[in-house]
């Protein structure tokens, strides 16, 4: 007995059981819908911006290319210094809200955009007013903490912490569209699995490939039924 499945087969398998994959896609479909709506909390996310300067003194009338360089490593540097436990203490501490540093790392993004002198500052919370307390100060210490570090340079605010109006999670258009996909996904397998396990004689086509052997004669159906 040699049994070869063919996308064919496969195809002509979903067709036949069309409706188990409509009712698992709406099923899992709806389920993302309800979990993502419903049931997982929203994080709002509140960002600014610092730019790093290799000099104290901000009238600063001469910028090349290496002062420029300069102050793209600086931004590495900063991004350590704003992630340490002495710093982000100081934060939780004037913040006057119930998180540790570890809480704040936890919530906390640094990123220097397009590798330039701009560092890019992310606060992620649940709660919009938190996201945006902490996020204002960061920005406002940031330049007193790189004083008392000593580490030189300075950085100054070019954009304030944001109100935010949005949530960034969760998506739940997304999240839902992946769970159709997913559902559909599943509905196919369902589908392949039950007529794997269907061991019954439907057709000739099936003796000839369940038993590998001629067929001598077929019995029409006349539809003809007793009275």
């Amino acid at each position: 007995m040699n049994e070869q499945i063919s996308i064919m087969d496969i195809m002509n398998m979903v067709i036949k059981r069309w409706w188990v994959v409509i009712i698992v896609t709406l099923v899992v479909g709806s389920m993302s819908f309800v979990i993502s709506n419903y049931f997982m909390e929203p994080k709002y996310t509140s960002s600014g911006k610092l730019i790093a300067n290799n000099t104290n003194e901000k009238n600063e009338s001469v910028v090349n290319i290496n002062t420029l360089n300069t102050n793209t490593r600086l931004v590495s540097t900063y991004i350590q210094i704003f992630q340490t436990n002495s710093f982000l203490k100081k934060i939780a501490t004037d913040s006057g809200l119930d998180y540790s540093a570890s809480d704040i790392r936890g919530m906390l993004t640094l990123t220097a955009l397009n590798n330039t002198e701009v560092l890019e500052i992310k606060v992620v919370n649940k709660s919009k007013v938190d996201a945006k307390i902490i996020a204002e100060l960061i920005l406002d210490n940031a330049q007193l903490e790189i004083e008392r570090i000593g580490s030189g340079g300075s950085v100054s605010i070019i954009d304030e912490a944001s109100t935010p109006d949005k949530p960034i999670s969760p998506n739940v258009q997304l999240n839902t569209i992946i769970g159709i996909l997913l559902g559909a996904l599943l509905g196919v397998l369902i589908v392949f699995i039950i007529e794997l396990f269907d061991t019954r004689i439907k057709s000739e086509d099936d003796l000839v490939a369940k038993f590998d052997m001629p067929i001598l004669g077929v019995i029409p159906d006349l539809g003809i039924t007793s009275k």
